[in-house]
């Protein structure tokens, strides 16, 4: 929690930590892409875990369940007890008192419920009877698998700080994985609800600081790219097994199995995981980060020599910043509050999650195929011009960009969606396709703006925010009931100029960028050189 005390950031060592290139010390190779894979599973796994109330507890058809006694036949229990709504249909939470009353339209509240049998098998509201007045039972769940994912989050993010990336990383497997257990043999809803609890948020603890000690591995050359690309295929993969899924049709609870199987496969983070060494330096653990990068090295087969240069340069420079505590954290931080940088990205992550979850819960209720496949296609497509864009723009432009364009978005939906269905369906998928890019892309930008001693700290309120943007964007669409989607919409694009403006508080460049531009600036000064010393050797020759 040193991120919000100013003294207590005074007395971190911020500069060593950050001073070095992972390159220098053990390479890049076998090591980061063991890292990459299970980065990846995570955010795969995560999203998993988010879409899975959407995908196994789906509207079904249902009407009151006959009673016992009842002699009719249930043709006629339909058509003579189930009084009609004003739209024509069958009634679903109420029955008549008494049927053999011809004219008795005294209706009462359903005791329990018939379904659809085509619709029953596939969600599992017909299980626990999660409709009418129990449907609140089924939000309430729902809202309490967001509210985990802010409390897990910030826990996890705190903790990585206070004992380090890879003892948090292997709890929060094991919760997952036993929570993930737990749920596919409950018998209750009350059970079911509790294990889902846990489930979700051991698997946003898990993506936030495996996503950390990726990052942390990861070259300055190679660090923006592939974090990129580690949301960007997971989030592709995850969108298609959603829709995959969906269209199987199959029994809720093998649904449920097949769509979180992946889970288990997070296991391989006990053979895959070793703690960050630039945590370890933070901490000034220097023998336990010698031996980590030492044996990261020999799995890239990294010259041990330059190992051995780079650690002798980080003890140096331990002992030049010991006698300079005051100057360290405005060097480190050019001048700009931390704190400053992390409200400004608290209120950045709570607008865009808002606006994402907003959009993926109206492409949901959209209930159109060709809405559902055109989504991950749109945002699948959407990844290549990221890649190339962020080769030639900082990350903040880029997430600058993003918010204008989906503020735009936004307001011009809450304008149309109620009037025009196909340019709202359009509007709906393009947003989509575009925030799930920006997401990612500020993510590690966050990741970028910190450093590694208050780095997990940051990235566990930045995503706590986010998840209360997404809580109350499900509040907002279940209290307005999906009639008023454009008050949502219109919510998203305010909360999305808003926040724009709070990015004057964060850097232009980040660590990464900076230090590509002073390669770039070697490089060229490198060839002006060279360049010279070809024109000079010609000159002598020719006056030879």
């Amino acid at each position: 929690m040193d991120l919000f005390f100013p003294h207590r950031l005074n007395l971190v060592n911020f500069l060593v930590s950050e001073s070095f290139d992972c390159f220098d010390g053990f390479g890049h190779g076998c090591f980061q892409q063991r890292l990459f894979l299970v980065c990846t599973l995570s955010v795969f796994v995560v999203s998993t875990h988010s879409y899975l109330p959407s995908l196994i507890a789906g509207d079904v058809d249902h009407w009151c369940k006959q009673p016992p006694h009842s002699n009719i036949s249930a043709l006629a229990w339909k058509t003579q007890a189930i009084p009609l709504e004003a739209d024509g249909r069958l009634s679903r939470c109420r029955r008549y008192e008494n049927i053999e009353e011809p004219n008795n339209s005294q209706t009462i509240p359903c005791e329990d419920w018939e379904y659809d049998e085509d619709q029953a098998r596939v969600s599992m509201r017909s299980t626990w009877n999660l409709v009418c007045d129990r449907y609140v039972l089924l939000q309430t769940a729902v809202m309490s698998e967001r509210v985990s994912s802010v409390v897990f989050g910030v826990a996890a993010g705190c903790l990585a700080d206070r004992f380090g990336r890879m003892l948090v990383i292997f709890a929060a497997v094991v919760a997952l994985v036993a929570s993930t257990l737990s749920s596919f043999y409950a018998d209750t809803y009350r059970s079911y609800a509790i294990a889902r609890f846990f489930a979700q948020g051991s698997a946003v603890a898990t993506y936030i600081v495996t996503g950390i000690a990726f990052f942390e591995v990861t070259t300055h050359k190679n660090r923006p790219i592939h974090s990129v690309l580690t949301g960007a295929v997971a989030s592709v993969f995850s969108d298609s097994w959603l829709v995959i899924m969906r269209e199987a049709k199959l029994p809720w609870q093998t649904e449920q199995a097949f769509f979180v199987a992946p889970t288990f496969l997070l296991m391989t983070a006990f053979f895959s995981v070793l703690e960050s060494p630039r945590w370890l330096i933070a901490k000034a653990r220097f023998h336990k980060a010698e031996e980590v990068m030492l044996a990261a090295a020999e799995l890239n087969r990294f010259p041990l020599q330059n190992l051995a240069c780079l650690v002798r340069e980080l003890g140096v420079q331990k002992n030049k910043v010991s006698h300079f505590p005051v100057s360290k954290a405005e060097e480190l931080l050019s001048g700009i509050s931390i704190r400053k940088r992390a409200f400004s990205a608290f209120a950045l992550s709570f607008s865009l999650v808002y606006a994402l979850r907003t959009v993926i819960s109206l492409t949901v209720m959209r209930r159109i195929p060709l809405v559902r496949w055109t989504a991950p296609a749109a945002t699948a497509l959407c990844f290549p011009p990221m890649v190339l864009v962020l080769k030639s723009v900082t990350m903040r432009t880029f997430i600058t960009a993003c918010f204008i364009l989906l503020g735009v978005m936004m307001c011009l939906l809450s304008l149309l969606v109620a009037y025009q269905p196909v340019i709202s369906d359009v509007l709906l998928v393009t947003a989509k396709a575009l925030s799930a890019p920006a997401n990612i892309v500020f993510t590690v930008y966050t990741l970028e703006l910190f450093p590694t001693a208050v780095r997990g700290t940051a990235a566990g309120w930045i995503f706590g925010c986010g998840a209360l943007g997404s809580l109350c964007a499900s509040v907002t669409l279940t209290v307005l009931e999906g009639n008023r989607a454009d008050v949502a919409l219109a919510a998203a694009g305010t909360f999305l100029f808003a926040s724009t403006l709070s990015q004057r508080l964060l850097p232009q460049n980040t660590t990464a960028e900076c230090a590509k531009v002073e390669e770039r600036r070697k490089s060229v000064a490198a060839r002006r050189a060279l360049k010279h010393m070809k024109a000079t050797l010609a000159q002598i020759s020719s006056e030879r």
